[in-house]
């Protein structure tokens, strides 16, 4: 965990949420090799909550989930580029809980993130999301750390009905933009662009949860697993290897934390490396 002003810290997340566990397993994730392009996604700001404080002592709720999960999202796709070396950052204050971020990252916060990320970054997003009346806004803007200037804006609105086909809409603007291009075949798992992009990011905030409280940095009772994460990965377990890993990695840490419940038989995808995995995890 990287300090970031006087009580929030930032972590650090460098592979897909997901393959924690199962990372070191042959085909799961392609090789990083050779001069990368190092890009951060940081967690997104929650402008114009008036219970900020009260929400950040809560459990997290879908908000927060969101505003970890896109850039968990994001981080995600570019790593399965060739190119890129990604990190997601998710902010935290202390060991207690996690931060929400009453406004977007200034010049001097992308800098401290800068400072602090070892090999440094040649490109950082920040983004802020406001919700209103079931009306979500998106503001996500690419800066340039060479020379430390805002080099894109994008912007996304949607409502819940057409929230799957705007996100789907803005993450291939992003690749365009950042010349986003896969790797071989047989490199890794591979990116296949979810089918329910809103759910997938609210899976993927669940996932890191999930994993920090399972590395003792978030608190259990700050780690939730809510009915509707889980329903909406069971169905989308089979659609990828990385939806089925996904499920088996965020399976394997319920079970350690005492939230697994009844969590439902699902239908997993065929691929080698689920195979792999679900001998490793048992």
């Amino acid at each position: 965990a990287a300090r970031a002003g006087s009580t929030i810290h930032l972590v650090s997340i460098s592979k897909p949420i997901w393959s924690y566990g199962v990372d070191t397993l042959p085909g799961v994730l392609p090789p990083k090799e050779g001069r990368l392009r190092r890009v951060a996604f940081a967690q997104l700001a929650t402008p114009g909550l008036a219970d900020l404080r009260e929400r950040m002592a809560k459990p997290e709720d879908e908000l927060g989930r969101f505003a970890r999960g896109l850039p968990l999202w994001l981080a995600e796709t570019m790593y399965f580029s060739p190119h890129y070396a990604p990190i997601a950052a998710v902010g935290m204050v202390e060991k207690a809980h996690y931060a929400l971020f009453p406004g977007e990252w200034t010049t001097e916060n992308i800098r401290q993130l800068v400072d602090t990320s070892g090999e440094g970054l040649d490109y950082v997003f920040t983004g802020a999301l406001r919700e209103q009346s079931g009306d979500t806004e998106l503001v996500l803007r690419l800066w340039e750390i060479k020379k430390f200037r805002e080099r894109k804006v994008f912007n996304a609105r949607w409502t819940p009905a057409t929230a799957d086909a705007e996100l789907a809409k803005l993450h291939e603007q992003l690749r365009l933009f950042m010349e986003w291009s896969p790797y071989p075949a047989g490199a890794g798992v591979g990116h296949t662009p979810p089918p329910r992009p809103a759910a997938w990011i609210q899976t993927l905030g669940a996932s890191v949860s999930l994993f920090l409280a399972d590395k003792g940095v978030l608190p259990k009772e700050h780690a939730v697993l809510s009915p509707t994460v889980v329903d909406a990965l069971a169905e989308q377990a089979v659609t990828s290897e990385a939806a089925s890993l996904a499920w088996l990695t965020l399976g394997d840490r319920a079970r350690r934390l005492g939230l697994a419940g009844t969590l439902p038989a699902v239908q997993l995808h065929p691929g080698a490396a689920v195979q792999q995995a679900r001998g490793a995890l048992g």
